[in-house]
């Protein structure tokens, strides 16, 4: 119904944006990724939302990006899930580092989101793993991502853990002239001058 708002911001609060639109301000809940990107009251603002309707209560959440709406999205899909601990995984993880670590399988990743236990984030994963591992795939136009998972699975084939493949794999520019040996060296480079 409602899939994105440009206007400008009329006030930033700690978990949400007003958004005037004009006639309308809209009230946005946004997870803390989104609300770092805007500071000044004033400016434009464009913001992908989602409308979620209950039969008490109309909420509009926000996201700067459509990778941050898409997880958010999928993360609702799962049985149990809410969006104020979909909002929670976006403020406490990038959208990268959490469809990383679902489609490893890393629970642990989700479990140290507040107000998510481990049984919570086993569910997640277990029924979000394939659906990230075909995002990780695909990925976004342009750039190095449909390479990430083989640079990816290249690093823990060499013993990396999770966390130091993402680290690793952040070090990599979003540069579509870089190849997949390119980005390897490159995510070694950096892990070798972290870890030596």
């Amino acid at each position: 119904m409602i899939a994105g708002l440009h206007g400008r911001l009329a006030h930033k609060g700690a978990d949400h944006l007003l958004v005037d639109t004009g006639p309308v301000v809209f009230k946005v809940l946004a997870p803390v990724s989104t609300l770092e990107r805007f500071s000044e009251e004033g400016e434009t603002v464009d913001i992908h939302t989602h409308l979620y309707v209950r039969e008490d209560q109309l909420t509009l959440y926000g996201f700067s990006s459509e990778e941050e709406l898409r997880f958010f999205q999928l993360v609702l899909s799962v049985s149990g899930i809410g969006p104020r601990a979909a909002l929670a995984m976006l403020s406490t993880a990038t959208v990268e580092a959490l469809q990383s670590a679902i489609a490893q399988g890393d629970a642990d990743v989700l479990a140290r989101v507040p107000g998510i236990g481990k049984k919570t984030a086993a569910r997640v994963v277990l029924e979000l793993k394939g659906k990230m591992q075909a995002l990780e795939i695909s990925g976004p136009p342009g750039g190095i991502a449909s390479g990430q998972r083989e640079v990816a699975e290249a690093l823990r084939s060499m013993g990396y853990s999770a966390r130091e493949v993402q680290e690793g794999l952040s070090a990599i520019p979003r540069d579509e002239h870089v190849s997949l040996e390119q980005a390897l060296m490159i995510a070694l480079r950096h892990l070798g001058s972290h870890h030596g």
